[in-house]
């Protein structure tokens, strides 16, 4: 290791009551590095600076050497000592730790040979659980030298107690301003947001997203200048990979290596089905149809809207003002029933699932399609961005989860590695979205291992959520991928008040669990009993102390409603499958009912289809 000799002066010298030669046997290094890195600065490690070590020649001495490793859980103790703020997150990664390096390890250990004999995994076990209790009797052992020798420089250990105001825990009440920046023209002042204390900016670059900064301006416009500086201070990491600003030889490996369906565009000829669920919500309809029919695309395009209660009478109005949309008719309540009747008419080799309160790009289509041209790809799903943050409860919802139904602006993908990566917890399929924007390959609606969504789950039924996520799961399970595509980005307009914010929510953390629920029990997939019974109630635990602290904005009456609706989870799951085998299930060989049955004609010498 090398050090700066000024920040010595500036983070103090290395904490004498860890590392070798004390009762702790180690860790020094790594409490240097987090002081290192909270004052903000720059850890590097360098491969090329190459040194060679002599390990221990014996079995005991290296059995002795693992144990000390238990350093690690000592360096923990006095992190959550000196950091208050930071207790939680050395908490959390303690109980991580010990779990996925040392109990995780010692259950395989019984299930089948692994390299690492189990004598060493114990050791290093009861090293960890030494390691949680000796930092206090080592700060004595360094009172008693100073004491005998004098003072001497030491570690510089921040504790900060600072008092939350009100004004910081309450700011979630304020809306936002939705601004979008196109870095490719002339940066202009934000001018029309003297409405609003906080803006919400997405970036793009040749209007492909690049990410969002949430800036306070207080009532004020923000000029050009301030605009980039916040730019750049939330997003400068990424500034730099936009190939303009490289130079020739980082620009030609970025583009080497970029993934494939990023620079390959399905081809023109292959027919896609847009598909439409909608309740009663014509004004929304009306809105979404509009943007659907301003595509542009040169393939055969057909929009399927799927009326999921026929009586009312609401849906078949709006779809008459466009005569080119299918209607179809789905009287069984809920969202997978109106999807699968979609995915059961549609005619298209690719079918696309979008909610009906969404607003669409005009080159959104080419872009959630164009990951298709690998033959592995099954699903694409892309991101959902707030279409505005004007009230308390919509600001809420983009702070829920991962973010709302945004799932980030890094392009990523999974397949049955990722599914099997963990031996001992669920597969988060949600983090790859769901069907308010997603992409469907309509040969795994016959695949014997996957089928049409599962009616017992979804919006409609009392489970809530999860016919989506559980769809993402068989598609992974057997052994096919699934692409996130950021840049096939769409609009949503978020719950505007808090009732049905609550309804949303409470539906949601129901879902969940009906989903871990249905792979434990239709795949026999345990790993859903760690997030059930151990991962789950931690996640509102911290959720809690958080806000406590005032580190969060989320109120802990909506956390303890989500806790509530995970307790009823088994329950509704239970009522949507006896609700499921009352009513029947979908299935190819049922035909469904069409009032309009009109497919979209696309000229093929069309240099550029606006579907009309």
């Amino acid at each position: 290791m090398a050090y700066r000799r000024r920040v010595f002066d500036e983070i103090g010298y290395f904490n004498p009551a860890l590392d070798v030669g004390t009762i702790t046997n180690g860790a020094g290094d790594l409490e240097m590095f987090f002081r290192v890195v909270n004052e903000r600065y720059t850890l590097v490690y360098e491969p090329s600076a190459i040194i060679r070590h002599r390990h221990r020649l014996s079995y005991e001495k290296l059995r002795k050497q693992i144990a000390n490793n238990g350093s690690l859980y000592t360096y923990f103790v006095c992190g959550a000592l000196s950091y208050p703020k930071q207790i939680l997150s050395f908490v959390r990664l303690g109980i991580w730790w010990m779990y996925y390096w040392n109990i995780r390890r010692l259950l395989i250990s019984f299930i089948y040979p692994s390299l690492f004999p189990r004598d060493l995994i114990l050791a290093e076990l009861w090293g960890d659980l030494k390691g949680l209790t000796v930092y206090q009797k080592a700060c004595n052992n360094v009172a008693n030298i100073i004491q005998k020798y004098g003072e001497f420089p030491f570690a510089k250990l921040k504790r900060d107690f600072k008092k939350v105001s009100l004004k910081k825990v309450f700011h979630y009440q304020k809306p936002f301003a939705i601004n979008t920046v196109e870095l490719s023209q002339p940066i202009q002042p934000l001018t029309d947001i003297t409405d609003y204390s906080r803006v919400r900016v997405f970036v793009t670059w040749k209007n492909l997203p690049i990410g969002k900064c949430d800036i306070s301006n207080h009532q004020q416009s923000i000029s050009a200048s301030r605009l980039i500086e916040e730019i750049v201070k939330h997003l400068g990491d990424k500034l730099i990979e936009i190939e303009e600003n490289c130079n020739q030889a980082v620009a030609a490996l970025t583009k080497r290596l970029k993934p494939i369906a990023q620079s390959t565009q399905l081809p023109t000829n292959i027919p896609v089905s847009i598909t439409v669920a909608t309740f009663d919500r014509p004004d929304d309809l009306r809105n979404c149809l509009n943007y659907l029919l301003a595509q542009k695309t040169r393939r055969p395009v057909e929009i399927i809207v799927i009326d999921n209660n026929p009586a009312s009478r609401l849906t078949p109005a709006v779809v008459a003002e466009f005569p080119s949309v299918i209607l179809v008719n789905e009287k069984r309540k809920g969202a997978a029933y109106a999807r699968n009747a979609g995915f059961i008419a549609c005619t298209g080799d690719i079918v696309i699932t979008i909610d009906d309160d969404v607003t669409v790009p005009q080159d959104w289509l080419e872009k959630i399609v164009a990951p298709f041209a690998r033959n592995d790809v099954m699903i694409v799903t892309g991101n959902v961005l707030p279409i505005e943050l004007r009230t308390r409860s919509q600001c809420l919802f983009e702070n829920y989860g991962d973010g709302g139904l945004g799932r980030g602006f890094k392009r990523r993908e999974a397949n049955n590695d990722w599914f099997t990566q963990s031996q001992f917890i669920a597969v988060p399929t949600w983090k790859f979205g769901g069907t308010a924007n997603a992409a469907f390959r309509t040969s795994i609606f016959r695949h014997p291992e996957i089928g049409l969504m599962d009616e017992a789950l979804g919006p409609g039924m009392p489970s809530g959520v999860g016919e989506d996520i559980y769809a993402f799961y068989k598609v992974l399970k057997a052994g096919y991928t699934i692409v996130y595509e950021p840049e096939a980005q769409v609009w949503h307009k978020h719950r505007s008040d808090m009732k049905a914010l609550r309804r949303q929510l409470y539906g949601y953390n129901k879902g969940i669990v009906s989903y871990l629920l249905t792979t434990l029990l239709e795949d026999g997939d345990f790993r859903a009993l760690s997030n059930l019974f151990v991962f789950l109630p931690l996640y509102h635990l911290q959720r809690i102390y958080y806000r406590l602290r005032g580190w969060s904005d989320y109120p802990i009456s909506l956390i303890l409603l989500e806790f509530t609706a995970n307790l009823a989870g088994p329950w509704s799951l239970w009522q949507s499958r006896r609700r499921v085998k009352r009513e029947g299930r979908s299935n190819f060989d049922i035909p469904v009912s069409q009032e309009q049955n009109q497919a979209i004609q696309v000229e093929p010498k069309t240099s550029e289809l606006v579907i009309n």
